[in-house]
Protein backbone atom coordinates (compact mmCIF):
# COMPACT_ATOMS: atom_id res chain seq x y z
CA UNK A 1 0.00 0.00 0.00
CA UNK A 2 1.21 3.76 -0.81
CA UNK A 3 1.81 5.87 1.68
CA UNK A 4 1.92 9.64 -0.05
CA UNK A 5 1.00 12.64 1.59
CA UNK A 6 -0.08 16.00 -0.75
CA UNK A 7 -0.94 19.75 -0.71
CA UNK A 8 -5.03 19.78 -0.51
CA UNK A 9 -6.50 23.22 -2.33
CA UNK A 10 -5.90 25.17 0.85
CA UNK A 11 -2.23 24.21 0.72
CA UNK A 12 -2.36 21.71 3.73
CA UNK A 13 -1.10 18.42 3.46
CA UNK A 14 -3.86 15.97 2.31
CA UNK A 15 -4.79 12.48 4.32
CA UNK A 16 -2.66 9.99 4.67
CA UNK A 17 -3.11 8.38 1.35
CA UNK A 18 -4.65 4.78 1.19
CA UNK A 19 -5.44 3.82 -1.91
CA UNK A 20 -3.71 0.72 -3.18
CA UNK A 21 -0.56 0.95 -5.60
CA UNK A 22 -1.98 0.25 -9.31
CA UNK A 23 -3.12 2.37 -12.86
CA UNK A 24 -6.51 3.22 -12.47
CA UNK A 25 -8.07 4.35 -16.04
CA UNK A 26 -9.32 7.91 -15.22
CA UNK A 27 -12.21 8.05 -17.35
CA UNK A 28 -13.83 5.41 -18.94
CA UNK A 29 -14.02 5.94 -22.47
CA UNK A 30 -16.92 4.54 -23.94
CA UNK A 31 -18.70 6.91 -21.57
CA UNK A 32 -16.93 10.48 -23.49
CA UNK A 33 -19.66 12.34 -25.27
CA UNK A 34 -18.85 15.75 -27.13
CA UNK A 35 -18.17 18.74 -24.74
CA UNK A 36 -20.19 21.93 -25.49
CA UNK A 37 -18.22 24.87 -26.00
CA UNK A 38 -18.99 26.47 -21.97
CA UNK A 39 -17.83 22.93 -21.09
CA UNK A 40 -14.65 22.87 -22.96
CA UNK A 41 -11.71 24.83 -21.20
CA UNK A 42 -9.49 24.87 -24.60
CA UNK A 43 -12.14 26.49 -26.40
CA UNK A 44 -10.80 30.54 -26.36
CA UNK A 45 -7.79 29.06 -27.45
CA UNK A 46 -8.46 26.45 -29.76
CA UNK A 47 -12.35 26.01 -30.71
CA UNK A 48 -13.31 27.61 -34.18
CA UNK A 49 -16.61 29.49 -34.20
CA UNK A 50 -18.25 26.93 -35.90
CA UNK A 51 -17.46 22.94 -35.41
CA UNK A 52 -18.45 21.03 -38.05
CA UNK A 53 -18.16 17.07 -36.79
CA UNK A 54 -19.62 14.24 -38.28
CA UNK A 55 -21.10 11.79 -35.09
CA UNK A 56 -19.21 8.66 -37.26
CA UNK A 57 -15.61 10.87 -36.68
CA UNK A 58 -15.29 10.29 -33.21
CA UNK A 59 -15.86 7.45 -30.65
CA UNK A 60 -15.25 4.53 -28.72
CA UNK A 61 -13.91 1.15 -30.67
CA UNK A 62 -11.62 -1.63 -29.71
CA UNK A 63 -8.12 -0.98 -31.26
CA UNK A 64 -5.36 -3.45 -31.16
CA UNK A 65 -7.86 -5.54 -28.44
CA UNK A 66 -8.15 -2.47 -25.95
CA UNK A 67 -11.13 0.12 -25.20
CA UNK A 68 -9.33 3.12 -27.38
CA UNK A 69 -11.31 6.74 -28.00
CA UNK A 70 -10.99 7.43 -31.69
CA UNK A 71 -10.89 11.34 -33.38
CA UNK A 72 -11.10 11.01 -36.81
CA UNK A 73 -10.28 15.39 -38.58
CA UNK A 74 -11.14 14.85 -41.70
CA UNK A 75 -14.84 14.59 -40.40
CA UNK A 76 -14.62 17.13 -37.87
CA UNK A 77 -12.79 19.72 -37.49
CA UNK A 78 -12.09 20.11 -34.07
CA UNK A 79 -13.30 17.86 -30.92
CA UNK A 80 -13.44 17.92 -27.46
CA UNK A 81 -15.24 14.99 -25.31
CA UNK A 82 -16.43 15.00 -21.77
CA UNK A 83 -16.95 12.59 -18.85
CA UNK A 84 -16.37 11.87 -15.43
CA UNK A 85 -13.12 11.18 -13.45
CA UNK A 86 -13.69 7.32 -12.15
CA UNK A 87 -10.24 7.46 -10.44
CA UNK A 88 -9.58 9.48 -7.07
CA UNK A 89 -6.64 11.79 -8.45
CA UNK A 90 -3.87 13.56 -5.40
CA UNK A 91 -1.64 16.18 -5.92
CA UNK A 92 1.66 14.47 -6.63
CA UNK A 93 -0.11 11.73 -8.50
CA UNK A 94 0.87 10.79 -12.08
CA UNK A 95 -1.17 10.73 -14.91
CA UNK A 96 -0.84 8.89 -18.32
CA UNK A 97 -2.03 9.70 -22.07
CA UNK A 98 -1.30 7.26 -24.42
CA UNK A 99 -2.45 7.53 -28.07
CA UNK A 100 -1.57 6.71 -31.06
CA UNK A 101 -2.15 8.92 -34.22
CA UNK A 102 -1.99 7.48 -37.66
CA UNK A 103 0.60 9.60 -40.40
CA UNK A 104 -0.30 13.43 -40.16
CA UNK A 105 -1.14 14.76 -43.27
CA UNK A 106 -2.43 18.85 -43.86
CA UNK A 107 -0.81 21.98 -44.81
CA UNK A 108 2.70 22.42 -44.23
CA UNK A 109 3.76 23.99 -41.53
CA UNK A 110 0.46 23.41 -39.39
CA UNK A 111 -0.02 22.11 -35.51
CA UNK A 112 -2.50 19.75 -34.00
CA UNK A 113 -2.94 20.45 -30.46
CA UNK A 114 -3.75 17.41 -27.65
CA UNK A 115 -5.23 18.79 -24.45
CA UNK A 116 -6.54 16.10 -21.41
CA UNK A 117 -7.94 18.98 -18.54
CA UNK A 118 -9.68 18.31 -15.16
CA UNK A 119 -12.18 20.45 -13.57
CA UNK A 120 -11.43 23.21 -15.96
CA UNK A 121 -7.06 22.79 -15.10
CA UNK A 122 -5.57 21.86 -18.19
CA UNK A 123 -3.19 18.91 -17.14
CA UNK A 124 -1.35 17.61 -20.16
CA UNK A 125 -1.27 19.38 -23.58
CA UNK A 126 0.94 18.57 -26.68
CA UNK A 127 1.23 20.02 -30.35
CA UNK A 128 2.48 17.78 -33.03
CA UNK A 129 3.71 18.91 -36.25
CA UNK A 130 1.77 18.34 -39.75
CA UNK A 131 2.79 16.57 -41.93
CA UNK A 132 4.42 13.94 -39.88
CA UNK A 133 4.88 10.50 -38.81
CA UNK A 134 2.34 7.82 -37.55
CA UNK A 135 3.55 7.55 -33.97
CA UNK A 136 2.77 5.84 -30.63
CA UNK A 137 2.86 9.12 -27.96
CA UNK A 138 3.25 7.80 -24.21
CA UNK A 139 3.28 10.86 -21.83
CA UNK A 140 2.87 11.56 -18.62
CA UNK A 141 1.63 14.62 -16.00
CA UNK A 142 1.57 15.12 -12.86
CA UNK A 143 -1.28 16.08 -10.77
CA UNK A 144 -0.72 20.15 -8.97
CA UNK A 145 -4.07 19.69 -6.64
CA UNK A 146 -6.67 16.63 -5.62
CA UNK A 147 -9.82 16.20 -7.94
CA UNK A 148 -12.30 13.90 -6.51
CA UNK A 149 -13.91 11.09 -8.57
CA UNK A 150 -17.28 12.64 -10.61
CA UNK A 151 -14.53 15.67 -11.40
CA UNK A 152 -15.07 16.76 -14.89
CA UNK A 153 -12.48 15.15 -17.62
CA UNK A 154 -12.01 16.66 -21.27
CA UNK A 155 -9.78 15.29 -23.93
CA UNK A 156 -9.34 18.25 -26.93
CA UNK A 157 -8.21 17.83 -30.34
CA UNK A 158 -7.27 20.59 -32.91
CA UNK A 159 -6.01 19.66 -36.12
CA UNK A 160 -5.48 21.04 -39.27
CA UNK A 161 -6.12 18.43 -41.95
CA UNK A 162 -7.49 14.76 -42.37
CA UNK A 163 -5.78 13.12 -39.50
CA UNK A 164 -6.60 9.87 -37.05
CA UNK A 165 -5.86 9.73 -33.68
CA UNK A 166 -6.85 6.44 -30.84
CA UNK A 167 -6.40 7.48 -27.84
CA UNK A 168 -5.58 4.09 -25.89
CA UNK A 169 -5.49 5.25 -22.19
CA UNK A 170 -6.05 8.21 -19.85
CA UNK A 171 -4.81 6.28 -16.54
CA UNK A 172 -3.78 7.81 -12.95
CA UNK A 173 -0.64 6.12 -11.50
CA UNK A 174 -0.86 5.24 -7.44
CA UNK A 175 2.20 4.08 -5.73
CA UNK A 176 5.05 2.93 -7.72
CA UNK A 177 3.21 -0.14 -9.70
Amino acid sequence: MAMVTGCADDGAPSAADTRAEGRYALVDLRSLTPAPADADPFAAAHRPAAVDCAAEAYGWELFEASDSYFVETWRCNYHAARGSSIAEIRAGDVGIVRLFNFELQGPEGSMAHLGLAIDGDVVWETELPIPGPAAFISERWVARRDYPIGSSVVLEVNNHGANSYQFQELAIIVGDP
